[in-house]
């Protein structure tokens, strides 16, 4: 099960770089804020995930 979730917390960690290139590349402010938004999900579900993987070492 722990490599499940360390395959998912890698692809959340992929995920939030790629919406910070692209949020730094683009000048359209509401693309940024649609993609900012976006960034702040997946950081919302790495940390679950971290928190799933602490509950799971206890």
């Amino acid at each position: 099960m722990f490599a499940y979730l360390r395959v998912a917390m890698r692809l959340e960690e992929e995920a939030i770089e790629r919406y910070t290139s692209h949020i730094e590349k683009i000048e359209n402010p509401d693309i940024n804020a649609l993609l900012e938004g976006i960034r702040r999900n997946e950081e919302r579900h790495l940390k679950m995930i971290n928190d799933k993987i602490k509950l799971f070492q206890k």
